[in-house]
């Protein structure tokens, strides 16, 4: 099936986040939340660092649904999903995207779009021969992506939920596997079975003339 190309400038408004004069000084008890770069991770996870707050005016705040795209560097995109607690504003290390009809276009596909290997592929054409590659406003703006029907949209965006989900408990049951290992050899060990040695605070079989340490 053939999905229609859009500019994004049509389907999103966009803007760059906002500019601070320096490095921002954070001060606890400050009434607003800044989101960095290292905030997201790599799969696009947003987590924001409770203590990077600020004391400013809210203008400018992220409102969900809001997409961030890191704008230099690594061009990894976020879904801002406005659970915080505090008014947010992102950095100008972000460009801002917001969909104008979300009926035509969901916030989540947007941001899977552009950090699948499509839409990396669609950056590297844009992107600005620097020291750090970078992407400009303007050259953001006029890339065309593929627009789907919202049916499908839905779907991309719940199988990637449902990929994530799977690669969480994957990593999650390779954690517990080892950690059940490691307690079964100490429990060995105590038992009269295979000794056990700690080198680097980490366990692991002492052969047969080692002293424990």
């Amino acid at each position: 099936m053939q999905w229609k190309s859009i500019q994004l400038l049509k389907l999103c408004d966009v803007r760059l986040g906002y500019s601070f004069r320096q490095k921002p000084d954070f001060v606890a008890g400050g009434n607003v939340l800044v989101v960095q770069p290292s905030d997201v991770a790599p799969d696009g996870t947003l987590a924001v660092d409770p203590s990077n707050c600020v004391s400013l005016q809210p203008e400018f705040c992220l409102i969900k649904g809001d997409v961030l795209l890191i704008n230099r560097s690594r061009f990894t995109a976020s879904v801002f999903e406005g659970t915080v607690g505090k008014p947010c504003i992102a950095t100008s290390a972000f460009h801002i995207l917001k969909p104008k009809d979300p009926a035509q276009l969901l916030s989540e596909y947007l941001a899977l779009l552009l950090n699948s290997a499509a839409g990396q592929g669609l950056f590297k054409r844009q992107i600005k021969t620097t020291t750090i590659p970078f992407i400009s406003l303007g050259s953001l703006s006029h890339i065309e992506i593929p627009v789907p029907s919202m049916e499908r949209q839905r779907a991309l965006v719940l199988l990637e939920k449902i990929n994530q989900s799977y690669v969480r408990l994957s990593s999650r049951r390779a954690e517990l596997q080892k950690q059940i290992a490691w307690a079964g050899l100490v429990s060995a060990h105590r038992k009269g079975g295979p000794r056990v040695c700690y080198r680097k605070g980490r366990p692991r079989v002492c052969p047969i003339k080692e002293k424990l340490s």
